[in-house]
């Protein structure tokens, strides 16, 4: 009993570490990254972000922490209210503030229970932000009453790309009878060169991608937007493309042409898409040529034919290829390496700025509603091709 006499006036004078812990709960601020690197890491982060909850009773006097994480800096410090207090100012009053931490001072006791809210801020130094930060690593607000409470920290400031698009496919089917050949889309009265593969509209990303819960910001703090001015590239990856051109339209029917694109054996890429606009992505055949169109996936029943036959180039390391017929006498042969129809669709995309100016960065985010099909097929009924989602690659074409 007498040594705890001794020792008890040096635990009050000298002080213990904390054992209680306040709780920290809120939204992420999910930034535009390529309008932070405009803004050069100047952000508004919103009022009500994060909640402070306490589990002790916090007493009049004592000093309350904010910290942001490391070379973030206060330009204009958040005022602290708690939800006790109808008089702000007198509830709880900013001591001082230097870098990425800012002191107040607690007037009036907070009970266990009782919460501490932020109003809207502003912070310099946001340069990690610049770059994609996912919210599952989503850089931390730290909070703490000083000698009351354990540090909590929240994670709190992450960023994306800005940007997103929603895409559906169309179904075409290239037509391998005669005298088609394989040179123009199945179309009715009679085959065509020209066929829409798919629609697409492009706009501002307002929610994150991954969970469609978490709001996207501007560097100012308000829900993010682009300029009517913006534009985008697509790129449609794939394995082999050939004997069409792609252009995108204003038109499902692709009567006319918006703006060209380019074929390459990797990709099709339409250029300078505008956003908030929807658009179609046509191609048409050169008639000289078989069309060779292979996006992202293969599904259907498979027939595997060599790809060193007349027009068709060959891959390396793919010997084989799915559903393309054998070239004979410049037609297509009709023969049980070729009678099994494959079909294709685009399940991934990829959005590109124009310049290094724009406002948005580099993104996959495409809602692909249904990816299409592209269909090697008889005009005679010589098979079918049913869509079904999602598709599978079948080992042969694996990576």
């Amino acid at each position: 009993m007498k040594l705890i006499k001794t020792i008890m006036p040096a635990l009050l004078l000298f002080g213990v570490a904390p054992i209680w812990a306040g709780t920290l709960t809120g939204t992420v601020a999910d930034y535009n990254a390529a309008q932070v690197r405009l803004a050069h890491g100047i952000i508004t982060v919103p009022s009500g972000e994060v909640t402070y909850t306490a589990t002790t009773t916090i007493p009049a006097g004592t000093i309350f922490a904010v910290t942001l994480p490391f070379l973030f800096e206060f330009v204009t410090p958040p005022t602290l209210s708690s939800a006790s207090e109808s008089d702000v100012s007198s509830g709880i009053t900013l001591l001082n503030y230097h870098g990425g931490l800012a002191r107040y001072t607690v007037n009036t006791s907070i009970s266990s229970g009782g919460t501490i809210t932020m109003s809207s801020y502003t912070v310099s130094g946001a340069f990690a932000l610049q770059q994609i930060v996912h919210p599952d690593v989503a850089l931390p607000l730290t909070m703490q009453a000083l000698g009351i409470e354990k540090p909590v920290s929240f994670k709190e400031f992450a960023s994306d790309t800005g940007i997103e698009a929603y895409f559906v496919g169309a179904i075409q089917f290239i037509d391998l009878s005669s005298p088609s050949d394989g040179r123009k889309f199945f179309g009715y009265p009679g085959d065509t060169l020209t066929a829409v593969l798919s629609a697409i509209e492009i706009q501002a990303e307002t929610v994150d991608f991954a969970t469609s819960k978490i709001p996207i910001l501007s560097a100012n703090g308000e829900i993010n937007s682009l300029s009517s001015s913006d534009t985008v590239n697509v790129e449609l990856p794939g394995m082999l493309y050939g004997g069409f051109k792609v252009f995108s339209s204003d038109y499902s029917d692709c009567r006319s042409q918006f703006e060209s694109g380019k074929v390459t054996e990797k990709a099709l890429i339409l250029y300078n898409i505008p956003i908030n606009r929807e658009l179609f992505f046509c191609a048409t055949g050169t008639e000289f040529q078989m069309l060779q169109i292979f996006p992202t996936a293969f599904s259907g029943n498979i027939g595997y034919v060599e790809a060193t036959t007349a027009g068709m180039p060959k891959i390396a390391g793919i010997p084989k290829m799915a559903g393309i017929p054998k070239i004979v006498n410049g037609k297509a042969n009709r023969n049980t390496e070729s009678q099994g129809e494959a079909y294709y669709g685009f399940t991934s995309l990829e959005l590109f700025p124009v310049d290094f100016a724009d406002d948005y960065f580099t993104s996959p985010d495409v809602n692909v509603e249904f990816p299409g099909a592209i269909c090697y097929t008889y005009s005679d009924g010589g098979g079918s091709c049913v869509a079904e989602y999602p598709f599978t690659i079948p080992g042969d074409l694996q990576p």
